[in-house]
């Protein structure tokens, strides 16, 4: 995987990354776009762990 083409990725998506997000504490929220991620990088995201 590319690492950078992945922060690109996750830039896009604040409710990740910053806590004033008013999703930042949405997990169904978080699970589609990391679900998004996934398809946009071309990665399953079957190995990939969410922590809560």
């Amino acid at each position: 995987m590319d690492d950078e083409r992945l922060v690109v990725e996750v830039e896009k998506y604040v409710e990740l990354y910053d806590q004033s997000s008013r999703h930042y504490k949405d997990n169904s929220k978080k699970v589609i776009v990391w679900r998004a991620i996934a398809l946009e990088i071309g990665s399953s995201g079957e190995k990939s762990t969410m922590v809560d």
